[in-house]
């Protein structure tokens, strides 16, 4: 005859594996999976650097210009039998810079520009200055050609002579104001350069002297970097 004990340890052995049962019987789950980013709404790459480093460029170009004014001479200032003009005059450009690209959208740098007027009979008619020169291209983030299309601005000291047969300055802007601008397009990309064509215009003035003057040409910039 079993004793109370005996009769009690089948139950409570058949309660303390019940659960082990049972979490034995559940079906196992399959490991969850990763998710990896699908390729629809990734940001597209970087755009490749295109200026960077050392700046050297150089501008060359044709146009149209004059100069009026008077020699700088108190005396004479402001007389009209010592008044001299030009007249509109086939001119030459040409530009030489040196610089850093801070970015790929700004340059700055540092230059010389000169100027001589043609066909202006026994006299010579010439406009030189050392400038500040900026470039930038504001529709760089639009990708694309827009990245080369950019806007220039020169400003600086300079002087704008008429000198004739006797080597007499008839009109002397010394230490003239200088400021231009423009638009041009680095439509070819070769090894390190950049160039193409460019439209502007400068305007040099002082006490003495006037000189406008409007320009299309070509231009060259080498990036020492990428």
């Amino acid at each position: 005859m079993a004793t109370l004990p005996q009769r009690l340890s089948g139950p409570v052995i058949a309660l303390l594996l019940a659960p082990a049962i049972a979490h034995a019987d559940e079906p196992h789950a399959e490991p969850q999976q990763l998710s990896t980013p699908t390729q629809e709404g990734a940001s597209p790459p970087p755009q490749p650097p295109r200026r960077g480093g050392v700046v050297v460029g150089l501008a060359a170009g044709l146009g149209v210009a004059s100069i009026v004014g008077y020699p700088n001479d108190l005396r004479k200032e402001g007389y009209a039998s010592w008044y001299t003009a030009t007249g509109v005059r086939p001119s030459a450009l040409g530009e030489l810079w040196i610089g850093n690209a801070f970015s790929d959208w700004f340059v700055f740098g540092l230059g010389f520009t000169g100027s001589p007027l043609f066909a202006t009979g026994s006299d010579k008619a010439r406009s030189f200055g050392g400038l500040f020169h900026i470039e930038a291209f504001p529709l760089y983030r639009l990708g694309g050609h827009l990245r080369d299309l950019g806007i220039m601005l020169d400003a600086g000291i300079g002087t704008a002579t008429v000198t004739d047969a006797m080597s007499n300055k008839v009109v002397d802007g010394s230490a003239a104001a200088l400021l231009g601008g423009g638009v041009f397009y680095e439509v070819v990309r070769t090894w390190k350069i950049g160039q193409g064509p460019f439209l502007m215009g400068n305007y040099v003035w002082s006490d003495t002297a006037l000189r406008p003057a409007i320009y299309a040409g070509w231009r060259m910039s080498l990036y020492t970097k990428p």
